[in-house]
C-alpha cells in the first residue's frame, strides 16, 4: 500500500472506489492523504490531473512530479493524454526586462515559422535578477541541483507568465506549490545558446497535460503536396531495395538516437528587429536523455514488452538508416523520438506508421509537441479535450503492425509491371530477362505479372577473356541458362572477379563494398570503352554470337538501383554473376 500526501487545486474531483481518502485536521485546506495500490494512488493523480489541467504551469501544463516516472506510470499516464515533460524558469530583474526578453523569443519563431513551437516551450520568469536571488550557475552543461530552501525563496515569491503579446500574468505561490517539488530543480546554465538571449534558466521534469496539444491527423494530410512528395521518395527508396519494418532492433534504434545529432542555426533578433542568422551547428549528443543508463533502459523495458512500438528504415545492405521509437497504449501511439542519416529518411518510417494506422481505420496518431519536423508532417495543435477525444477515437481492439510494409501499392506494382511490357524488344539473351525492379515478389505481384506474361528469371553474366573461352563455356551450358558474355573488362578487374568468384560471396568484391559496385566500374568505368557484351541463340552454332548494346545491358541491370543485388556463382568455371528480374515467359 502507498500513502501520499495529496495538494491539488480541488482537492480530489473524482476517485476510485478502490483508493482510500482520509482529511485530516492537521493538513491544509484542500489537502488528503491517499492510500491504495501504487497503480491506484497514480490513477486517481492522474485523473485529478485531466479535471484540472487548466491548473498545470504555462501552456505546457506542467503539473507536477509527485508520481514518479516508471515504466508502469509512463504506460499508464497515456490512457489519460498525459506526458513526462519539463518546465523551466527564466529570470530578469525587472518584469519589463521579462516581456522584452518574451518578445524576443516570439519574434525569433515568428521569422523561423515555429510559432507552433513558441507556444509550448515559453518558460515563466521570476523577477530579480541573478546576483540579488543570490544563483548559481557556474556549471556549464551539467544538472546542478536547485536547493530546496532557494526553491522556496523563489516560489513565496510568484512567478509570471507571459504570452506572445506580452501580457503578463502572475502565477501565485500557492499554485507554484501545487506543482513545483522542492526536489528535482535544476540550474540551467544556457544564456550562451540560441535563443536563449543571455538568459540563464532552472528548470524541473514533471507530468504534463498541453493545453494545446499536438496531433497528427493523416486523413486530413495524407493528400497535401508534401505527403505526396514523401510517397514518391518512399517508392523510389523502396525500388532501390529499402526495407521499412516494425518493432525490431530496438537496442540499435535507441543506440542511434542517444548519439543522433541535431542541428540549430545562429539566430537573433536585431536592434532593428531583423533576423540575424549564422552557420549551422550541431548540439552535442550528450544532451540526449538516453544517455542516462536508466531512462535507456526503462525504454527498452517498454519496447520489449510490447508496450511501445518502432520503425525502422534498412537501406539495400540491411544497414539502419533512420527511424522512430515511441510508446503505445491500445492504439494511442506516442511519437518520443527520431534518428536519421538524412531526415528525411525518418519523415518515411513516420509515413509507414500513418499509413498502417489509417489503414486501421485510426488516422490519429501523437507528436506531443509541435516541431518543425512534426509539423512537416501536417501535426497541429488542438486543445487539450479535443486531443483526447480524438486519440481514444480508434477501433478498440489493438492495431496490429507488419512485419515489413511495402509504399508501392498494388496500382503501383501494376504500373511498373506495365512499363516492363512495354520494352519488350529490349529484353535480353536467350530468356529476354527485361528488367530488375520491382523487387517486391509477394503473391500479389506474382499474380499481376502472370497475367502480363511476365515470371522472376535470372540473366546470368559471364566474364571472359576471348571468344575461345566463351564458345568453350557454351558446351555444357543448358540452353534455358545460356548467359550473356562480357568480354574485354580490364586485366585488374578481372583478377578481382576471378579471386572472388570462388567465394561466392554477394557482399563483397575485393576492394568494392558490393557486387553491384563491381558491375558498375566494369561496364561504365573508365576502361568499359573497350568491353562488349553478347549472347549465343544455341549450343549448336557457338560462333553465332548475338551482340548486346553496352548501354542497352547497362540499362536492363539498372546498375543505378541496389535492390536485388546481383550474386556471385559460386563454384564456377569462370567468374559468373547472376541478376534476378523479370522475363517474358512466351519466349521460352
Amino acid at each position: 500500500m502507498q500513502k501520499i500526501i495529496l495538494s491539488l487545486l480541488m482537492c480530489v474531483g473524482a476517485v476510485a472506489s478502490a483508493v482510500e481518502l482520509k482529511e485530516l485536521k492537521d493538513l491544509a485546506a484542500c489537502e488528503v492523504i491517499l492510500s491504495g495500490s501504487d497503480e491506484q494512488v497514480a490513477r486517481t493523480f492522474f485523473a485529478n490531473y485531466v479535471t484540472n489541467y487548466q491548473d498545470g504551469l504555462g501552456v505546457r501544463g506542467f503539473l507536477g512530479g509527485a508520481i514518479p516516472n516508471t515504466p508502469a506510470n509512463l504506460e499508464l499516464a497515456m490512457e489519460y493524454g498525459l506526458i513526462w515533460w519539463g518546465m523551466k524558469w527564466n529570470f530578469a530583474a525587472t518584469l519589463e526586462e521579462a516581456i522584452e526578453h518574451r518578445l524576443k523569443a516570439r519574434a525569433l519563431h515568428e521569422a523561423k515559422g515555429t510559432t507552433f513551437t513558441d507556444l509550448i516551450v515559453a518558460g515563466q520568469y521570476f523577477i530579480g535578477s541573478e546576483a540579488e536571488l543570490g544563483l548559481d550557475f557556474e556549471a556549464d552543461g551539467k544538472p546542478v541541483p536547485v536547493p530546496a530552501e532557494k526553491l522556496r525563496e523563489l516560489i513565496a515569491r510568484g512567478a509570471y507568465e507571459i504570452d506572445h503579446l506580452g501580457q503578463a500574468k502572475l502565477i501565485p505561490p500557492a499554485q507554484l506549490q501545487r506543482r513545483v517539488s522542492l526536489v528535482g530543480m535544476t540550474y540551467n546554465k544556457v544564456g550562451h545558446l540560441p535563443g536563449s538571449f543571455g538568459k540563464n534558466s532552472i528548470s524541473q521534469s514533471g507530468w504534463v497535460a498541453f493545453k494545446q496539444h499536438g496531433i497528427h491527423d493523416y486523413f486530413a494530410w495524407k493528400d497535401s503536396s508534401e505527403a505526396k512528395k514523401l510517397k514518391k521518395l518512399a517508392r523510389s527508396l523502396a525500388d532501390r531495395g529499402y526495407k521499412i519494418k516494425f518493432n525490431t532492433d530496438y537496442e540499435a534504434m535507441l543506440n542511434r538516437i542517444k548519439d543522433q545529432k541535431r542541428s540549430y542555426r545562429d539566430q537573433e533578433v536585431g536592434e532593428d528587429g531583423t533576423l540575424v542568422k549564422g552557420e549551422r551547428k550541431d548540439h552535442e549528443a550528450h544532451t540526449s536523455r538516453y544517455k542516462i543508463e536508466s531512462v535507456f533502459k526503462s525504454m527498452l523495458d517498454l519496447l520489449n514488452s510490447g508496450k511501445g512500438y518502432s520503425v525502422g528504415l534498412y537501406n539495400e545492405r540491411g544497414e539502419l538508416v533512420a527511424g522512430e521509437i515511441g510508446l503505445r497504449n491500445g492504439n494511442h501511439l506516442y511519437g518520443d523520438s527520431v534518428f536519421y542519416d538524412e531526415v528525411e529518411q525518418a519523415k518515411i518510417a513516420a509515413l509507414a506508421l500513418f499509413e498502417v494506422l489509417d489503414a486501421a481505420g485510426m488516422p490519429y496518431s501523437d507528436p506531443g509537441m509541435i516541431t518543425p519536423y512534426t509539423a512537416s508532417m501536417g501535426a497541429e495543435l488542438v486543445p487539450f479535450p479535443e486531443y483526447l477525444r480524438k486519440i481514444k477515437s480508434g477501433p478498440r481492439e489493438p492495431i496490429a503492425m507488419p512485419v515489413v510494409w511495402d509504399p508501392r501499392s498494388e496500382a503501383d506494382m501494376k504500373y511498373s509491371l506495365g512499363e516492363i511490357v512495354k520494352r519488350k524488344n529490349q529484353g535480353l539473351g536467350n530468356m529476354k530477362v527485361t528488367r530488375r525492379t520491382p523487387v517486391a515478389n509477394s503473391d500479389t505481384v506474382t499474380a499481376l505479372a502472370d497475367r502480363q506474361g511476365l515470371e522472376r528469371a535470372g540473366l546470368n553474366l559471364v566474364f571472359v577473356s576471348s571468344a575461345e573461352e566463351a564458345s568453350a563455356h557454351i558446351a555444357g551450358a543448358a540452353w534455358a541458362d545460356m548467359p550473356i558474355y562480357i568480354e574485354g573488362v580490364s586485366p585488374e578487374l578481372m583478377r578481382i572477379a576471378r579471386e572472388a568468384s570462388p567465394h561466392a560471396d554477394a557482399a563483397t568484391v575485393g576492394p568494392f563494398v558490393s557486387t553491384l559496385s563491381f558491375l558498375r566500374a566494369a561496364l561504365t568505368g573508365p576502361s568499359a570503352a573497350n568491353v562488349k557484351a553478347y549472347f549465343i541463340g544455341s549450343a549448336r552454332y557457338p560462333d553465332a554470337r548475338k551482340p548486346v548494346p553496352l548501354k542497352g545491358l547497362v540499362e536492363v541491370l539498372e546498375l543505378g538501383v541496389s535492390a536485388d543485388a546481383p550474386i556471385w556463382q559460386e563454384g564456377a568455371a569462370f567468374p559468373s554473376i547472376t541478376v534476378n528480374g523479370w522475363g517474358f515467359k512466351a519466349t521460352r
